[in-house]
């Protein structure tokens, strides 16, 4: 199973000093989204913010280039799993994490967005253009600072998963995932030591996943990549995911050093004030290679809440000790 992504990377150059938070993904990606949908949005602009606040089920949705990239609607279609719809967002905004504290004019702040698929690759250009004018609005941090944009370069590559475990035999003694943005996955039980970490997901309450298993990263990854494969080839990743799930539930969990992370924040969707989730490493093994491909796929494309924010990215490699 195959398809194309664009990983476009660049450098935002701050033209102030002043505070900023560590992680400026959610920030930078409303900025961005904002600016793009006043752009092209056709819906009366009286309407923008109330009955097509979300963009679900516009008319004009499958030719919306805000739609197709920031706002896709999965509506009623029977590729998608339960649940798959609201995370099938092709297009992830991930600054450098942490970010400085304090920042001078000057400072550099790499930044990487992905555009997961064709249709969203289409749409780099436009995109690019609301990137760079958002960086002459004073926003960005609690002091409000603009940036410019700088050297862009662009890397295409192409996404394979093995389907089966014979797809891809043997295994790897050994593993590291090395998180490189915060990663917020929830279960439905509270952690021993943890029990407050709780939010609200539909009428039942989740908790923080604050020592994920290697089985909890391959779900996860698993659900963004078949809601991503379902969305630019409009059918299911067909692959054997008893099979593999089983096989992630043999992997153990050796060691990990996994810390709780919390900022403030504003959200208008879900309208939580702190974003949570954990940062750090783990260790795990013996994992088989086609999991392993999964996982580190899963990385890439980053996976759980805000992922299109820059968070859930993490590095998976064979660990050298």
């Amino acid at each position: 199973m195959v398809w194309p992504i664009l990983r476009r990377r660049c450098v935002l150059r701050f033209r102030g000093s002043g505070r900023l938070v560590p992680w400026l993904g959610p920030t930078l990606r409303g900025l961005v989204a904002r600016l793009f949908r006043d752009n092209v949005c056709r819906q009366p602009v009286a309407d923008r913010f109330g009955k097509w606040r979300y963009c679900k089920g516009c008319e004009y949705m499958n030719d919306c280039s805000y739609g197709m990239t920031l706002e896709p609607d999965a509506g009623a279609s029977e590729v998608f799993f339960q649940g798959q719809g609201d995370i099938a967002r092709p297009v992830v905004f991930a600054p450098s994490f942490p970010c400085p504290r304090v920042c001078q004019t000057g400072t550099e702040l790499p930044l990487e967005i992905l555009f997961l698929g064709r249709r969203a690759a289409q749409q780099v250009e436009m995109l690019w253009a609301m990137l760079e004018k958002a960086g002459q609005r004073s926003i960005l941090g609690p002091d409000g600072i603009a940036f410019d944009v700088l050297g862009t370069e662009d890397r295409e590559e192409t996404i394979a998963l093995p389907t089966t475990l014979a797809d891809e035999e043997g295994e790897i003694g050994r593993v590291e995932i090395a998180l490189q943005s915060p990663l917020t996955l929830h279960t439905e039980r509270p952690e021993p030591g943890c029990p407050v970490r709780q939010t609200r997901w539909g009428s039942r309450p989740r908790f923080l996943l604050l020592r994920p298993t290697f089985a909890d990263l391959f779900r996860a990854s698993a659900r963004v990549l078949g809601a991503l494969y379902a969305l630019e080839f409009n059918r299911r990743l067909d692959a054997d995911f008893e099979t593999l799930k089983h096989c992630a539930n043999e992997v153990a969990l050796e060691s990990a050093s996994y810390e709780y992370f919390e900022q403030r924040r504003a959200s208008s969707r879900s309208g939580e004030r702190l974003a949570r989730g954990i940062v750090g490493r783990g260790w795990y093994g013996p994992v088989p290679k086609a999991l392993f491909a999964w996982v580190q796929w899963g990385g890439v494309v980053h996976v759980g809440t805000d992922r299109v924010a820059g968070a859930g990215r993490w590095q998976l490699r064979p660990a050298s000790d």
